[in-house]
């Protein structure tokens, strides 16, 4: 997914059909952008702990080992509602949040 993310940026990046060197990205490209900017922010926060923790199973004892991965778990598991709520709320779509 992060492998995916990265292509998608780096095609974005690029100039693309009509647009000089001149001319800055069109508007749909730089919000393209940045929804996958923190799609890719996202899904590093959530996965990036638990990985880290895997390295260090030979390295730390048992008992550590269990802890860190059932917090970094659920904290995983928390955090894979932050992005769906977060594209929620800047739609408009939240109004219990927004007070509407």
């Amino acid at each position: 997914m992060s492998f995916c993310c990265l292509a998608v940026l780096r095609a974005l990046r690029s100039p693309g059909l009509g647009e000089g060197e001149g001319q800055g990205p069109h508007l749909a490209k730089k919000r393209a952008f940045r929804i996958i900017t923190v799609s890719l922010v996202f899904t590093l926060a959530n996965y990036l702990p638990v990985i880290v923790v895997s390295f260090l199973q030979g390295h730390i004892s048992a008992r550590s080992f269990g802890i860190m991965y059932a917090t970094c778990s659920s904290l995983s598991v928390l955090f894979s509602f932050v992005q769906p709520l977060y594209f929620l709320f800047r739609a408009g779509k939240m109004q219990c949040i927004m007070g509407h």
